[in-house]
């Protein structure tokens, strides 16, 4: 992909490199990578959690942050699955974007 649209994605690590580019993370899928699990605490300053996100809060002026601290905040986000469509869900991608990578 990357070699088909320079332009549009891209597989260097950098993230100064990444500026209006989509990022291809091909080294989470070999044996031994590891992934952040969703609602778990990571390991940086503050103590955030990472969070499943609606379509709808990328869209925000800033990203919502959540952190283990403010849990009585974010709670209430565990009783909702936001998988629980995905195996049901059918998509398609439209002709034109298949084009930008071809």
């Amino acid at each position: 992909m990357e070699r088909a649209n320079p332009r549009l994605y891209l597989t260097t690590m950098t993230k100064s490199a990444r500026a209006g580019k989509i990022y291809l993370d091909y080294l989470r899928n070999e044996r031994g990578a590891t992934a952040v699990a969703p609602f778990s605490p990571r390991a940086r300053s503050g103590a955030p959690v990472s969070m499943p996100l609606a379509w709808s809060e990328l869209d925000a002026p800033s990203r919502p942050v959540f952190h283990v601290a403010d849990f009585e905040d974010w709670r209430s986000r565990l009783s909702k699955d936001p998988w629980k469509a995905m195996l049901t869900t059918r998509q398609t991608i439209r002709p034109e974007a298949l084009k930008s990578v071809a």
